[in-house]
């Protein structure tokens, strides 16, 4: 549990959720500041999974901090599941369910291990703290689904008609993963490249067994069209859609970090192999092969970085979205070693030996975390807010929602007063029960509350933030700082320090709130 550092996109994501709850301007308003937007963001309008989440949490009086880091966990991890057994069964209905199995082996108990170095078997994949931590964040969310459920609504279309009810189910799903995060586009775009290239292949395949040449020219046609159309975009950057020095950075950003990742990952290392090993297994199944042809073609096109230019426009430049594609990429491999898996214990046929090898992977994991807990413990830094005390399980019976008693204690009183903006002047990082936290905790705990941070003040705005910093630090006396409290008028200031409140309230402010931790005081 990341309760004092926070995993990097709580408090973005969070807040989200927490002020799409009973606002008049849906979507239109600044999480941090509480200011309205003027300027019309296309990608808030169409990342909308917060709106339901918020919805959700609202309809069943269900705190959205809680109700995000536990239910909608369960929720992605059962999705997640389902999509996985779902892809497994085009090869093997009864042994579907091993297919799930590398993913705890491997992924589970190497993901805390994730800056280790000296271990045989490196596992890396950017962001794989979100399948521990955070699953229910919309990126998350986009990377361990999307290319598995566009392959169960896909791939039956390549061997049979498209209707229009199929093409309208595809749109369908493409807008729920796009309400997600818009890191599902680029995922979209090479898809489609991909399906229509394997579709017009078997179309030309099946013309030529049937000898009608007419259809053979046609479906060729349409096969080299697409394979073509994919070619060109690597002279993107030559055009005005993309620019060269565009293309240039989007490079230079991206190169280390696929290093990184990518490169130091002996799954994707291995990534090639463990595809035409998939291949040879399931080559009679319908649909089974195309799951391993897809994945082929999917470390071909991305992986490899073959089409940089595409990735590059397909993510607006934002290398980062394809470092989350990577990964969902190597989500699909670990598919594949759990689909080879699953298919030779069908071969072999005997239950005993299949739950045997279930229970010693799933004993294995474990093993693996208790063996290595102390070193687990020991990375402060995983891309994520945990540290050595989010691994105290007690936490989760210390803290009420899943936040700091700080907190959801200050965010309960905003919660109290009449809906609106109230400018809460917060320090940005305290000391609270002897570790350090950050006044982020405060967007999550109430659609209310509007801290002032540094970074969105205007220039003229810092003399009166940095004044009251300095009082907060004892560094400067009332008498040096009452110009700021006086601008800061109307707003509330959080201390820690009895003294502190004292001193405001003997100038005629009015305390608001006090749990004799902390004192909210009405300027």
């Amino acid at each position: 549990m990341a309760l004092y550092e926070f995993d990097y996109d709580d408090a973005y994501y969070i807040a989200k959720v927490v002020n799409s709850i009973g606002t008049p301007s849906l979507m239109n308003e600044s999480f941090y500041t509480g200011w309205l937007t003027t300027s019309v963001d296309y990608a808030r309008m169409v990342n909308t999974y917060e709106i339901t989440y918020g919805a959700l949490a609202s309809i069943f009086h269900i705190n959205p901090v809680y109700f995000c880091k536990v239910f909608m966990v369960i929720h992605n991890y059962t999705m997640f599941a389902l999509a996985i057994k779902q892809l497994a069964s085009f090869v093997t209905k009864r042994k579907a369910q091993y297919a799930l199995i590398p993913f705890f082996l491997f992924l589970i108990g190497h993901g805390y291990l994730m800056e280790n170095n000296g271990s045989f078997l490196i596992i890396r994949s950017f962001d794989l703290w979100q399948f521990q931590n955070a699953i229910w964040y919309g990126g998350s969310v986009v990377r361990v689904l999307s290319v598995p459920i566009m392959c169960i609504v896909c791939i039956p279309l390549i061997e049979n008609k498209m209707t229009i009810k199929n093409i309208i189910f595809a749109g369908i799903t493409s807008c729920s993963m796009m309400s997600f995060s818009t890191v599902f586009l680029p995922v979209l775009i090479v898809m489609f490249f991909v399906l229509f290239i394997l579709k017009f292949a078997y179309n030309t395949c099946i013309s030529i067994k049937e000898k009608n040449t007419k259809w053979i020219i046609i479906n060729l046609c349409c096969f080299l069209f697409v394979l073509v159309l994919l070619i060109l975009t690597n002279k993107l950057d030559h055009t005005p859609l993309l620019s060269l020095a565009d293309f240039e950075s989007f490079s230079n950003q991206l190169s280390p970090f696929y290093g990184y990742y990518v490169s130091t990952d002996t799954i994707m290392q291995y990534s090639t192999c463990i595809a035409a090993i998939a291949l040879a297994l399931v080559i009679n199944s319908k649909y089974g092969k195309y799951l391993a042809i897809i994945t082929l073609m999917l470390i071909i096109i991305v992986a490899k970085n073959k089409f940089n230019e595409l990735l590059c426009l397909s993510s607006f430049n934002y290398f980062f979205v394809i470092l989350r594609f990577y990964s969902a990429i190597q989500f699909m491999v670990v598919f594949l070693i759990g689909l080879s898996i699953a298919k030779i214990l069908d071969i072999i046929s005997l239950k005993t030996i299949s739950v045997s090898v279930a229970t010693l992977a799933i004993a294995s994991s474990l093993i693996f975390v208790y063996q290595n807990y102390n070193q687990i413990k020991s990375y402060t830094f995983l891309g994520c807010g945990i540290n050595q005390y989010g691994y105290d399980f007690t936490q989760i019976f210390k803290c009420d929602n899943m936040m700091l008693d700080i907190f959801n204690d200050v965010g309960e009183h905003f919660d109290s007063l009449p809906y609106g903006n109230y400018t809460l002047l917060a320090p940005p990082g305290f000391t609270y029960h002897g570790k350090v936290t950050y006044h982020q905790g405060f967007y999550m705990s109430s659609n209310r509350i509007q801290i002032v941070k540094e970074g969105s003040l205007y220039e003229d705005e810092l003399q009166f933030y940095h004044a009251i910093y300095d009082y907060w630090s004892e560094k400067a006396s009332f008498d040096q700082t009452k110009f700021a409290f006086d601008y800061y008028r109307e707003s509330y200031f959080l201390t820690f320090s009895k003294k502190q409140a004292d001193e405001l309230m003997s100038h005629g402010y009015q305390l608001e709130y006090t749990n004799n931790e902390c004192y909210v005081i009405r300027l």
